[in-house]
This record gives structure tokens, C-alpha cells and sequence, in this order.
């Protein structure tokens, strides 16, 4: 029998009847030392138990199983985790989800998903299949008009934005402009036209600045075109790009008057400073015209921006500015419709409010679109990839709604509309919808869009 430590002796004597504590101290008899010892077995054997059933599996289901037998989850179709080992596919529990979500960087960017092992002792327990259909899922009242990809779980949706980012880390280094074989004078001029090191634009999918021969076309801007999953030949086209430098304003204008015939539509998701850090420059004139040298060689300037009118809209919770862009060789000019929507912050989501306003301004864009077809949207917020990629992904998926394509009745359970999308815009721009709650909120503002649209009859019933 194994002996029992000193230290947990005494704890088991200081836990005995005062019989059994005045024989510790007695003349020894064979009797009394005969009942301490059946005592002392009796204590350390119950003491074991206790430990013993902490380590038995909390009944959860008939398969539940320990901490380090955690049972794999089935991947995704044609997700990274079909190549990964049954231990990195390991279900992970709610409070560990909840670890891994609060890990931010100091801007408050959500952090990858940790890979670091459970605490020791913290058990990892297979959840409930029940959990999954959860306060976590939408209502799925067969009254609703929400087709099958509107109805995952949180940790679908978690599991589909892990696929997109680990897609993303597949691409080819090559992709990245800094990979182009430039001498190095000119990759510096292209690294401080962009604003942030990591972020610029596929050199096979970027716009061109109309210049000389001899100079740099580069600005950090790309063309977006988001094709319909279901083959049709009218894709909608927007133009990404970061929120202009000081020494990109001239560019970003250039760009605009190029680009567009007579009417440019600007979408601005950004603050020009936020958390005392600028995020775009004020490339907006106040009051007065403002001139513009698209060439910083230029000894006049080329292009004019002339202000108008400028009101807050209480329905978009935006500015929307009139104002005219002319070029001054040829006084030919442009409209441009420019909206600035403040309430969004950098990598985060809307407020409850605001959420509305942003589903507003999106269908006041289309509408604005729809009578000027022959110019591409220009949307950028700072680095022009998490919230400009959550804008052009919700006014692609609002035009899909109201032409009915994302009724029950059209879209496969098999199929995402919303990750197909962000897919096809990750492969002309790099980490289009930038974070994790930005993916979300697509998904969140599309089911709340079509439940308004059903219950207001601008969307057709299913037959």
C-alpha cells in the first residue's frame, strides 16, 4: 500500500471525529491504531475518487470524448482544413472561440485565430449539436424569405472567413507589386505613393494613370468586377483604392476625370483622423476652388476642383457633396457625386443605427448608378480593402436581391453568394473585407435588407 505524505496525513487527522483525533495523541493500542488506520484508508480512498471523476468525460453526447481526444470537425468543401491534421481540426470549445476572438493588434484589428494549445487543465469539450442552431443563428421561421446561406451559425460563418484568409495566404508571392522586377528608384517612388507598406495593388490588376511614357503610372487603386454566380454577362464594377496620400491628391483626381464620361461617383468610408492618426487626406475643397497638379513638376495646374452644394443626409447619415472636376487644357469637366460616410469605424462595424444608414446609402448609390451606367463607383476608405471590400460586396449583393437571384428558390444550398463574392474581390485586391466582424456584417446586413424588402413587398414571393 502506498504510504500517505506527511502534509496530506495531517489534513486527513484534522478532518476526523475527536474520537479518532485524541487516539492520534493516546498510549498506542492495538484496537485504536487498528481503527486510525481503516480511517486514514478510508479517507485516502474517497480522495482518490474525487480525483478520479474529474477526469471522467462530462456526458455531453454518447461520443464526447477528454480534453486530448478531441474529436475532428468535418472541413468545409474545398476548405484548407481538408489538408490540415485531425489535431488542428479539433472542435474548439465556446470559451476558447471567445479567447481567440478578443486577441486584437493595438489598432484593434481582429488577430488571426491563436494556435496555441488549451491552457493545462482547461478541458476542451465537443459542444452540443444543438448549440449550433443556437441564439447564434438567425430565426429560421419558414415564413422568412432567407435562402440556406443566410442561416449559418456564427461559427460557419467563422469557418468561411478562416477559409478565405487561408485562400488568401495561397496566392502566389509574385502577385505583390513589390515582386515586379522595377529598378529600386522606382520601387521607392511606388512605396511612398503607398500609404501603408503591406497593402498595394496586384500589378496585373491595378488602374493606370494616364502619363508620359517616362513617368510613373502607379497609383494604389484596382478595378473591381464581381461576376454573378449564376454565369450572367452584366458584372458590376467598382474602382478600390486607399484614402489619397498629400502627395496622391493630384493623382487620385487624375484618376477620376480618366476613368469617368461625365459623372463620377465617390464613395468616402472614412474619417480624414481618427484615433489621432490620419487615415485620408482633405482632398476636398471647403469653400473655394482648389487647384490641382496632377504631375508635382507641373509649374500650372491641370485640373480645378469647383465646390457646390453639400447637405447631411439623415436617411444615409452621410455628407453628399456636389462638386465639378475641369480640366484645364481642355475645360472639359465632370459632375462628381461624392458621399462621405463617417460613422464606420477602421476595422470595425456600424452601430446599430448606422447599419440602416449604410444599407441606405448603398441603395442610394445603386440608384445613382443605375442613371449613370458608363462610370465605375470609386469607393476607398484608409487602406481601401476592409471597409471599401464590405461596401462593393453589399452593393453587389443588394443588386442581386432586387433582380430576385437570391430568392430560396434560386440559390443552391451548396452555394455562398457572399464568400464567392469576397473570394473573386480577394483575387484582384489584396485582404478585400479585411477582418473577420467585417465579414459578418455582410451577412447581418444582407438578412436584414431582405427581411425589409419582404415585409415592405419590394421583394416577390417565393411561388
Amino acid at each position: 500500500m502506498l504510504h500517505t505524505p506527511i502534509k496530506f496525513r495531517f489534513a486527513i487527522t484534522a478532518s476526523l471525529s475527536p474520537i479518532a483525533t485524541r487516539a492520534v495523541s493516546s498510549p498506542p493500542n492495538t484496537a485504536k491504531l487498528n481503527q486510525l488506520r481503516s480511517l486514514r484508508e478510508k479517507a485516502a480512498r474517497n480522495s482518490r475518487n474525487r480525483l478520479a471523476k474529474l477526469k471522467t468525460p462530462l456526458p455531453f453526447s454518447n461520443n464526447a470524448s477528454m480534453a486530448d481526444q478531441s474529436s475532428p470537425q468535418s472541413p468545409l468543401p474545398s476548405s484548407p482544413e481538408s489538408t490540415m491534421s485531425s489535431t488542428a481540426a479539433s472542435v474548439v470549445t465556446a470559451p476558447e472561440i471567445q479567447d481567440q476572438a478578443e486577441d486584437r493588434d493595438p489598432d484593434g484589428a481582429i488577430s488571426q485565430p491563436s494556435s496555441r494549445p488549451p491552457s493545462p487543465g482547461r478541458l476542451r469539450i465537443p459542444a452540443r449539436r444543438s448549440d449550433s442552431r443556437s441564439p447564434s443563428r438567425p430565426r429560421t421561421n419558414p415564413n422568412d424569405p432567407y435562402p440556406h446561406f443566410l442561416l449559418q451559425s456564427k461559427s460557419e460563418i467563422k469557418k468561411r472567413f478562416e477559409s478565405l484568409e487561408w485562400t488568401q495566404r495561397q496566392l502566389p508571392h509574385d502577385n505583390a507589386l513589390s515582386e515586379e522586377p522595377y529598378d529600386e528608384n522606382l520601387k521607392k517612388i511606388i512605396n511612398s505613393r503607398n500609404r501603408y507598406v503591406n497593402v498595394d495593388a496586384y500589378p496585373y490588376n491595378r488602374v493606370l494613370l494616364q502619363v508620359d511614357e517616362d513617368a510613373c503610372d502607379y497609383i494604389n487603386a484596382s478595378p473591381i468586377t464581381l461576376e454573378r454566380f449564376d454565369g450572367d454577362e452584366q458584372p458590376s464594377r467598382c474602382i478600390a483604392t486607399q484614402g489619397p496620400k498629400d502627395i496622391t491628391v493630384g493623382h487620385f483626381w487624375h484618376m477620376i476625370f480618366t476613368e469617368s464620361t461625365s459623372t463620377a461617383i465617390i464613395v468616402m468610408l472614412t474619417k480624414v483622423a481618427e484615433g489621432g492618426r490620419e487615415k485620408c487626406a482633405d482632398y476636398l475643397p471647403s469653400h473655394e476652388p482648389a487647384s490641382i497638379y496632377s504631375n508635382e513638376h507641373l509649374e500650372e495646374p491641370d485640373y480645378t476642383v469647383i465646390p457646390g452644394t453639400s447637405d447631411l443626409d439623415a436617411t444615409t447619415g452621410c455628407y453628399h457633396r456636389d462638386l465639378t472636376l475641369r480640366h484645364e487644357a481642355t475645360q472639359e469637366t465632370r459632375r462628381i457625386m461624392h458621399y462621405a460616410f463617417e460613422s464606420w469605424p477602421d476595422f470595425s462595424v456600424p452601430d446599430a443605427n448606422a447599419k440602416k444608414q449604410l444599407a441606405a446609402l448603398v441603395n442610394e448609390v445603386r440608384r445613382v448608378t443605375a442613371e449613370n451606367p458608363d462610370s465605375p463607383r470609386v469607393v476607398h476608405c484608409s487602406a481601401g480593402v476592409g471597409r471599401s471590400g464590405t461596401f462593393i460586396a453589399l452593393d453587389f449583393l443588394f443588386r442581386l436581391m432586387r433582380e430576385e437571384r437570391l430568392k430560396k428558390s434560386t440559390v443552391d444550398e451548396k452555394q455562398d453568394p457572399i464568400y464567392n463574392a469576397v473570394e473573386q474581390m480577394r483575387k484582384q485586391r489584396v485582404m478585400m473585407v479585411q477582418n473577420e466582424v467585417q465579414y459578418a456584417l455582410i451577412y447581418e446586413v444582407v438578412r436584414e435588407e431582405m427581411l425589409r424588402m419582404w415585409d415592405s413587398g419590394e421583394l416577390g414571393r417565393e411561388s
